[in-house]
């Protein structure tokens, strides 16, 4: 039959029934019919399915998904075709796509045929995510579904990819992912295949100042033969300090003198009784006496002064014994010690505290099962050992060619109850350095 105006490709009609019955007329009549002005209805209708990841699709001669492969077939125009969206084994049925997409997350779709359709499922998986600890923090997605504390539960679609991102608060720490994210990298990405469940454990901190409750310094250590004890303790910049806590009314300090020695203040009982001078061609013990100071105890400060006279070649302070009560005491165990003072607005309390001298020492007694230091980086930086609880853990290296501030762990994992954590300056650095320095700005205890 000639198709007006169609291009002049007329028209193909398919029959749909020898055996019709129309009123009015006897015997059969032909059903083949054209209603309307467009040529679908004209044409055998196809339909198929994509073949969905996490279920399957079921319909009158239709079984697609998994090991079904039946995804396609032919239907007259105009007849009903009913799908069914089945979702695997711990999986969901998240939306219908194509034809089927005004259907939402109905587990069936009613198809009307004519033309071609297309259809599909997206099935998903549960994304779950648990924060235990006695701290506090966020775990957010990519796709942005899950936002926990709030949302700790969400599916996404099999075969995507989901990235987490745990994000502590201000009190707390983020230690690290169980299961397939195992670490402590806080942000986590993995493909969906299954039900996926993981633990994001944030533990409650506390931030410790240097110079805070349950820390230490010491100065570091020199061997010298001229010293009583064969070595002396020492520092060299400007606000370094050690006391000693002694008893009676007097005290004599001996320090040594030498071609790198600079200037130093003595002070008993927070006032101060001698400048010293520590310049001296070559090395020697040289002690001090302080008398008529009265009965009881009394605490004997040293402080760096960091300035020298022109001959001298460095700006070291030096304590090499104490005397008092009738006993020399070699290498005293001062009663508090500081490494010098920085000023900087970016770090904790303004002021970081820092020491490139060997063996010099800053430690903090804790509670709890992990620690970290915040230090500062830069091309004056050299390499530290870190101690906790009497092992050696780790060297770390605090060269940069910049000068930022740097969280580094120190330990975690630790038992919880009482720990001791040592940074101890190794005197050494890379080549790139161009010096040996340790800063710390504060410690953060988890």
């Amino acid at each position: 039959m000639p198709a007006r105006n169609w291009g002049g490709r007329g028209w193909t009609f398919w029959q749909w029934t020898a055996t019709g019955s129309v009123a009015g007329i006897v015997g059969d009549v032909d059903r083949d019919r054209f209603n309307g002005s467009t040529l679908q209805r004209g044409r055998i209708a196809s339909f198929t399915v994509a073949p969905p990841l996490g279920g399957a699709i079921t319909g009158p001669r239709i079984s697609c998904g998994g090991a079904a492969a039946e995804c396609s077939r032919l239907a007259n125009p105009d007849a009903t075709i009913t799908l069914t969206a089945t979702p695997g084994p711990g999986a969901t049925l998240l939306r219908w796509t194509g034809t089927c997409a005004a259907s939402g997350t109905s587990p069936t779709c009613d198809v009307t045929m004519l033309g071609s359709r297309s259809a599909s499922a997206v099935f998903g998986y549960p994304v779950e995510v648990e924060r235990p600890g006695t701290g506090d923090g966020i775990v957010t997605s990519v796709p942005s579904r899950v936002d926990c504390g709030t949302t700790c539960a969400a599916a996404f679609p099999v075969g995507s990819t989901v990235t987490l991102t745990a994000t502590p608060d201000a009190a707390s720490a983020f230690t690290g992912w169980d299961g397939s994210c195992a670490g402590t990298d806080p942000v986590c990405s993995f493909t969906v295949s299954a039900p996926w469940h993981g633990t994001a454990t944030f533990p409650s901190i506390v931030s410790v100042e240097q110079d805070g409750a349950g820390t230490r310094f010491r100065w570091g250590r020199a061997v010298q033969a001229v010293a009583l004890g064969g070595s002396y303790r020492w520092e060299r910049r400007a606000g370094a300090t050690t006391s000693f806590a002694f008893s009676g009314g007097s005290v004599s300090v001996f320090t040594v003198r030498g071609p790198a020695m600079g200037r130093g203040r003595i002070s008993i009982d927070g006032s101060p009784v001698a400048t010293l001078d520590g310049y001296a061609p070559t090395p020697r013990s040289v002690r001090h006496r302080f008398t008529e100071l009265g009965p009881g105890s009394h605490t004997l400060t040293l402080e760096v002064l960091g300035t020298r006279r022109n001959a001298a070649t460095g700006t070291r302070v030096t304590v090499d014994a104490l005397r008092w009560g009738g006993t020399t005491k070699t290498d005293p165990t001062p009663s508090a010690s500081t490494w010098a003072p920085v000023a900087n607005g970016a770090a904790g309390g303004g002021t970081y505290a820092i020491s490139e001298v060997r063996d010099a020492i800053a430690s903090l007694t804790f509670q709890g099962t992990g620690v970290s230091v915040r230090v500062r980086r830069g091309p004056a930086m050299g390499r530290a050992s870190v101690w906790v609880d009497g092992s050696l853990v780790k060297v770390v290296d605090l060269y940069r060619s910049s000068s930022p501030f740097a969280l580094v762990r120190l330990a975690a994992g630790l038992v919880d109850g009482s720990h001791t954590v040592r940074v101890q300056v190794l005197g050494t650095h890379r080549a790139a350095s161009a010096g040996n320095g340790v800063a710390i700005d504060r410690w953060i205890v988890s």
